[in-house]
């Protein structure tokens, strides 16, 4: 019954004439809002990334430090 524009608060509209470079940029924001949504659902904080401290720690291997 109800359209799906009508059950969401966000709706994006991408026209059908987009360039194809710019296309890409377009169509991944509704996969983001998507897993913006789904964090909140969960109860985390889609602002933070609970890896980041693996990675600073890891990342000194992969980029040493210039002598």
């Amino acid at each position: 019954g109800d359209s799906l524009t009508e059950l969401s608060t966000d709706a994006i509209e991408v026209e059908e004439n987009v360039d194809e470079l710019l296309s890409p940029m377009l169509y991944v924001l509704p996969i983001q809002l998507l897993a913006y949504y789904a964090a909140l659902e969960k109860g985390l904080n889609p602002d933070t990334n609970t890896q980041l401290e693996r990675f600073r720690s890891s990342s000194k291997f992969l980029f040493p430090p210039k002598a």
